[in-house]
């Protein structure tokens, strides 16, 4: 099998760009305001869900241009390149077909024949040679019509070009030959140098390589001033491409391979991909025929992906016809039957395009129609000269028909606009409706979530509460845990439900983190060492990279990568079968690849396997139940991370998922796990803070509550504010409350919160944010917007776990926010330390003139719009400090031109706590994020980002601020 060496001609004749357009257009640059009309066009192409759908680019055109016909004319010019520069040829031929309505309302011949002459471009580039030639007569008939010799040179010369595929060669060419001469003898320069253009391609695919010398060292004499304007360009690149293909022909590969890389580096600074591909293609043929197999398949591997992006059919047709080759050279068999079946499918979808039609039948159907038209004139002149005296009436007659023939025509033209003014009305229709469909699905996702996370945090909180009582006998014991680990399970799902709706509306995103590989990735694999052992199940780890590798990588992704390939490896694995976990450094980037000896695939269900929701369809196969989520969204993780997951199977051997990223090495050394000095905290009397690195936040109130070994200090009992409309979970939630020496007030909605406060004045409230009447967001602005509630503290406790519901309540001012299901000592841990910080700032209240004691309970728990912002200013500058486990209260006082005693009083009066405490505070907040984003994935990279070089005392601090510790969060 021998591929033609010379493939060159039939690529380029379908991808350039400028076929004819030697000279520019409209002679003008797009201006600011076109651009931004683009740039409106091309965000809404994106949301396309047909490539037929393109209506709406016209209204667009039209409002920016109103009955201006040049505007309308260079604007829609404008529009056609960029859709041609971004291969969006339906669209422009969409474009190009209303140039030709209003040139011809215009009356505007040279436009429309210019533009039936980029008609037939388009039509032949996407394989419909027959609407191509019809245009390209239309084009040549008003040329001529205008008398444009140049441009009715250069159709003439594309007709010829067609008719090599059904006419003697020797004669089309010698036609071609005269067609220069002629335009040389004319001193038409653009289209002399139009035709030499085109005689390079044929010439070369001719083997005429004496012609083709003449062609190409024609073009190489013109005189390149800006090698990526569209005329200047084709020039360079044919003459490049030309002399690299003609050195090819003539067996000097190593010259030729130098010319096909000057090619390369012209198309790459001038972004012109096709002409990329091709030359692509034309090396990987020349490495291959000259026995370099490895870079032959590198450079094919290049032209796969720009050509599926670019939807390339013929291109793919010579790429896959080589890779087959080489797959059956190397005696791949399986490679080379995949890469013939694509050949084929590419090549059917190309033929598909132009099927049932023949060049040569055309033109003797349109010779036979011209015969018959001059016999019908014949007959009617002799029948006129016979018949003198019907002269007037045949005039009449004609004119009567003519009339006729109009009036129908009009009606016909005028239902014609109506119904396409009715179908594009409800092409626009179903677009709205698809959006308004897709905006109802994110809706339903957030709302589904509410509903679910909602019982799952009633099952969990009960779970948890019998399991610690430890009162139950070993057979519950054990059932009560497997509910709770399924319900668990339930909650994961739920999660990867909200990651779904997240990857489908492109609001996932990358967060990368600089990470020690090995141990991070041991940590992963470690995890199923004892799973694999009660399986008994053989289990090991290959790492061929270095030990001391530091990559960026999103933690999360990864994890969930790896977890969710082991998970299914060891699920599909018998006993005494083997699972194995391979990491491979590949220089640009890290391979991970999962191998088991399970039952494998069966080749039906492997091109699925990705898919979302996807099941087994083979009647046969064992009911394993999942919802084909898992493998869907470590695909979509991967792509996040620009990476790729693919897999092999064979049935009853196994399986291998191979997950590939790129490798972003971060060269340094990261801060070690050996600093173990342990740092605690005690309050000075004298308001002198010095910040140590780490610290234990001690409280000195006497009546303190016990909850699983956490002390909860609070000078007097206080009142909790609960807003919850699920009557069951706002009962639970009470009961955990009162549990903590706490009194309850309850409410079913924000509104019943703001009734209740007139008459009543809670020390916390606490939240849900989905609730009707009035929501949560609606209660804490209406809060945050009043001197006399302002001070009160606000836990949101939600089921809206994405980041931007946790962003707008921190706008709005949340003291914190808890997402459902949570932790029943979390909870009271959080409610307590909030209430104490509180309940100092009462106690700190400056004493109130006898004439206002009536109000001291409206002005104890007062803070003013100055003073919140004088905090909201301090946690920003903080916020830059928090990493700077030496920054001391005296750098902070210095750093706001405060005496460190003015910075306590002022501190103290408006929370509560000395400046230490409340950077200590700020500290933990900010590591509390950091382990809710998985931004991390260890304690000591947490504790160390905060400012605390001692994690065992950060964790210490943690769980007594936040009621957990910050393993938990892995």
């Amino acid at each position: 099998m021998r591929l033609n060496p010379l493939p060159f001609i039939t690529l380029f004749l379908l991808f350039n760009t400028t076929l004819f357009n030697l000279t520019a257009q409209n002679g003008e640059q797009p201006n600011k305001e076109a651009e931004a009309l683009w740039l409106h066009i091309e965000a809404q192409l994106a949301q396309q869900t047909s490539d037929t759908a393109f209506y709406f680019m016209l209204p667009i055109v039209r409002a920016h241009c109103s009955n201006d016909y040049k505007c309308l004319d260079q604007t829609y010019y404008r529009v056609m390149k960029k859709l041609e520069s971004q291969f969006k040829l339906r669209a422009a031929i969409f474009i190009v077909d209303e140039m030709v309505k209003i040139a011809k309302k215009e009356g505007d011949m040279t436009a429309e024949a210019k533009a039936y002459r980029d008609l037939y471009r388009f039509h032949d580039a996407i394989g419909n040679k027959r609407l191509g030639i019809i245009n390209l007569d239309k084009a040549l008939a008003l040329f001529e019509k205008v008398g444009k010799n140049g441009d009715v040179a250069k159709v003439k010369m594309a007709k010829l070009e067609t008719s090599l595929s059904y006419d003697d060669k020797t004669k089309v060419i010698a036609d071609m030959n005269a067609l220069l001469a002629q335009t040389v003898k004319d001193n038409d320069t653009s289209s002399t140098r139009y035709i030499h253009l085109r005689m390079v391609l044929i010439t070369l695919d001719n083997k005429n390589y004496e012609d083709a010398e003449r062609h190409i060292a024609a073009l190489e004499k013109i005189r390149i001033s800006n090698p990526c304007n569209d005329n200047e360009f084709y020039v360079s690149i044919t003459a490049l491409r030309g002399r690299a293909d003609l050195l090819r022909a003539l067996n000097k590969l190593n010259e030729a391979v130098l010319f096909y890389k000057k090619g390369l580096i012209l198309c790459e600074a001038c972004n012109i991909i096709p002409d990329e591909i091709g030359i692509y293609n034309s090396l990987a043929a020349l490495e291959w025929g000259r026995g370099n197999a490895a870079l032959a398949k590198s450079y094919l591997d290049k032209v796969e992906s720009l050509g599926i992006t670019m939807k390339a059919d013929d291109y793919l047709v010579v790429t896959y016809a080589l890779k087959a080759q080489i797959a059956e050279k190397e005696g791949d068999y399986k490679k080379a039957f995949e890469s013939l079946k694509l050949k084929y499918d590419h090549d059917e979808q190309f033929k598909a395009r132009s099927a049932g039609f023949d060049v040569q039948s055309y033109y003797l159907q349109l010779e036979k129609d011209q015969l018959e038209t001059e016999k019908v004139n014949k007959s009617l002149e002799l029948s006129l000269k016979n018949t003198q005296l019907f002269f007037a009436s045949s005039i009449a007659a004609l004119i009567l028909m003519l009339a006729a023939g109009l009036l129908v025509g009009y009606r016909k033209q005028r239902d014609g606009s109506r119904k396409l003014t009715m179908q594009n009305t409800l092409i626009q229709k179903q677009a709205e409706d698809l959006q308004s469909l897709d905006v109802a699905k994110m809706r339903f996702f957030a709302n589904i979530s509410h509903e679910l996370r909602t019982p799952l945090t009633l099952i969990l909180g009960n779970i948890s509460s019998v399991v610690k009582r430890n009162g139950l006998d070993n057979k519950d014991f054990t059932n009560i845990k497997t509910a709770q680990s399924n319900a668990k399970t339930l909650l994961k799902l739920v999660n990867e439900i909200l990651d779904l709706s997240k990857l489908e509306s492109g609001k996932m995103q990358l967060l990368e983190t600089t990470v020690p590989f090995y141990p991070f990735l041991r940590r992963l694999v470690s995890a199923f060492e004892s799973h694999a052992e009660r399986l008994n199940i053989r289990y090991q780890m290959e790492y061929r990279a270095d030990q001391h590798l530091r990559l960026a990588v999103d933690v999360d992704k990864v994890t969930r990568i790896v977890y969710n390939l082991l998970s299914n490896a060891f699920k599909f694995t018998s006993k005494g079968g083997s699972v194995k976990v391979i990491v491979e450094d590949k220089a640009e980037s890290i391979r991970l690849t999962v191998s088991d000896t399970g039952r494998g695939i069966h080749p039906n269900d492997l091109p699925h396997v990705f898919n979302r929701f996807y099941q087994t369809q083979e009647a046969n196969a064992p009911i394993d139940g999942g919802t084909g989520i898992g493998l869907a969204l470590c695909k979509e993780f991967a792509q996040v991370m620009a990476g790729h997951l693919s897999m092999e199977s064979t049935v009853g051997s196994g399986s291998q998922f191979y997950f590939t990223f790129p490798k972003k090495e971060v060269m340094g050394i990261g801060k070690g796990d050996n600093e173990l000095i342990e740092l605690e905290y005690t309050d000075s009397n004298n308001g002198q803070d010095s910040l140590p690195r780490t610290t234990v936040l001690e409280n000195k109130e006497t009546n303190n509550t016990q909850t699983n070994g956490q002390t909860h200090s609070l000078a007097k009992t206080a009142t909790v504010l609960l807003v919850e409309d699920n009557a069951e979970l706002r009962a639970y939630i009470a009961d955990i409350l009162r549990g903590g020496n706490l009194g309850v007030l309850e409410a079913e909605n924000g509104q019943t919160a703001l009734d209740m406060l007139h008459h009543t004045q809670p020390q916390l409230i606490i939240s849900d944010i989905m609730m009707p009447v009035m929501d949560g967001f609606q209660l804490l602005e209406t809060l945050k917007a009043s001197d006399v509630w302002r001070s009160i503290p606000v836990v949101m406790l939600t089921a809206r776990a994405d980041i931007r519901d946790k962003l707008t309540a921190l706008r709005i001012g949340v003291d914190d926010y808890l997402i459902k299901p949570f932790e029943e000592d979390e909870l009271l841990a959080r409610v307590h330390n909030l209430l104490n910080n509180y309940q100092k700032r009462q106690i700190l209240s400056p004493a109130l003139p006898e004439s206002d004691k009536a109000d001291e309970q409206t002005r104890a728990t007062s803070v003013s719009q100055e003073d919140t912002a004088w905090l909201q200013k301090q946690e920003q500058l903080l916020a830059t400090e928090l990493a700077n486990e030496n920054f001391s209260a005296t750098d902070w006082a210095a750093k706001i031109h405060l005496s460190e005693r003015q910075l306590q009083r002022k501190l103290k009066e408006l929370t509560g706590l000395s400046p230490y405490q409340y950077l200590i505070h700020l500290r933990l907040t900010e590591a509390r994020n950091l382990l809710e984003d998985g931004s991390f994935q260890t304690v000591a990279e947490v504790a160390y980002q905060v400012g605390f070089s001692n994690p065992n005392a950060f964790s210490r601090n943690f769980q007594k601020q936040f009621g957990r510790l910050p393993s938990t969060y892995f």
